[in-house]
């Protein structure tokens, strides 16, 4: 659902105008994570049952198909969390006011694949994730984000593992009226994309080949940024609400330079249905061999139409290395939702390197919610690599079963 089929934009801010936050009680656990999270920040918000609460609404408030971002979620999550329209902000004084959710996703799993000519076959279930997600705007002008993630992951060999996945501060409105985000100052580890193209906010769950073959969409990555969002005064008409960002960023690389890249990116949405943007990053990275640091260049552009029932999104990026082949990579994906209970997707990836065979990466999914913030999907993805630019895999076959939770 988008954000023009709820209410429409002067209806909701008299709503949220009316909106307190409660406190809700913590468990043991919460109180660790806050711990943790105050300790180490310094890990991108998807949007959480806990912001839900917030402003007294459904996840699908806020996203089309969990986790994909509409309008009215990109525009929250761009504003450090807030609507402009709130006003106020819960100024927190106790532990206990700080909205906590739970994640919890099993996994079933069937894969086929083919490396050098043999076929192997496996098959698997796994508690795949459970995150503990906090987050929001603080103080009586929301002046401060902070959005944090602590994980547990189930290894192959059914070993657990913890992780802070995410964990930021923002501090809001620099220039510009209080609420509006017009100007912000963010810092710790997130993720970097486009606003409707990025690895945390996808209903597919496999990775775009941007994220796991080029690193352009790059999950956690350690950056200082200035961003900002100026909104549309009118949704109908064609002026658009603009986002727009400029950072530095950390690579794992051998130098003693990890600290040394740099990146920028720009959106523009319409009418909350079409959104175009793009994004440059210039950095260190070591090559293939791992001796060696290189520097490179990685831009993308994309573009999305939100259709109602359907949304159609598009992507191009490109990675230009000073020494190394350049690659190219052409991405789009269409997700339907015909019923409030039923969504389709399906995703085309192509990947182009000089001198090699070309990687097609096709995912196909069905998913039924149980609620809005459960439900029960399931996904094919197939990956054709004879080249082998992405891994040692000519062909891989990968059937898996997702039941995930948030509360």
């Amino acid at each position: 659902m988008t954000k023009n089929s709820l209410i429409s934009r002067s209806a909701k801010e008299r709503a949220l105008r009316r909106l307190h936050l409660k406190p809700r009680s913590l468990t043991l656990l919460s109180t660790l994570f806050i711990t943790l999270f105050t300790l180490f920040v310094p890990t991108d918000a998807s949007a959480i049952p806990a912001f839900a609460r917030r402003v007294g609404r459904d996840c699908s408030y806020c996203h089309n198909m969990f986790s994909k971002l509409n309008e009215t979620g990109r525009v929250w999550r761009a504003n450090g969390l807030r609507f402009e329209a709130e006003e106020e902000w819960q100024k927190v004084k106790k532990i206990e006011t700080i909205p906590v959710s739970v994640e919890i996703e099993i996994e079933a799993s069937y894969n086929n694949t083919t490396a050098s000519g043999a076929g192997a076959t496996s098959s698997d279930m796994v508690i795949e994730e459970m995150e503990l997600l906090s987050g929001g705007a603080f103080g009586k002008e929301g002046r401060v984000s902070a959005y944090g993630v602590l994980g547990v992951q189930q290894a192959e060999d059914g070993t657990f593992s913890s992780v802070i996945n995410n964990a930021y501060i923002q501090i809001n409105d620099l220039v510009g009226e209080t609420g509006t985000g017009l100007l912000n100052l963010k810092a710790g580890k997130s993720s970097f994309g486009l606003p409707f193209i990025a690895d945390y906010q996808k209903a597919i769950v496999n990775r775009y080949l941007a994220d796991s073959a080029l690193d352009i969409l790059t999950r956690g990555l350690r950056m200082v940024e200035l961003n900002g969002i100026k909104v549309t005064a009118d949704e109908e008409s064609w002026s658009p609400t603009q986002t727009y960002a400029i950072g530095l960023a950390r690579e794992n690389v051998l130098s003693s330079h990890k600290f040394k890249s740099f990146y920028a990116r720009y959106a523009l949405s319409f009418k909350e249905r079409y959104a175009i943007g793009a994004l440059y990053r210039r950095g260190l990275e070591t090559d293939a061999a791992g001796t060696s640091d290189t520097a490179y260049d990685k831009v993308g552009l994309g573009a999305e139409a939100d259709l109602g029932k359907v949304v159609i999104t598009a992507g191009y990026f490109a990675v230009r290395h000073k020494t190394g082949p350049d690659k190219n990579n052409y991405m789009i994906e269409a997700l339907y939702m015909p019923l409030s209970k039923v969504g389709f997707g399906a995703r085309y990836d192509l990947l182009k390197e000089n001198g090699r065979q070309s990687v097609v990466a096709t995912s196909l999914m069905a998913r039924y919610n149980l609620l809005s913030n459960a439900y029960a999907q399931i996904e094919y993805r197939g990956l054709r690599d004879y080249g082998h630019v992405t891994g040692g895999n000519e062909k891989e076959d990968k059937v898996r079963l997702f039941l995930v939770a948030l509360f």
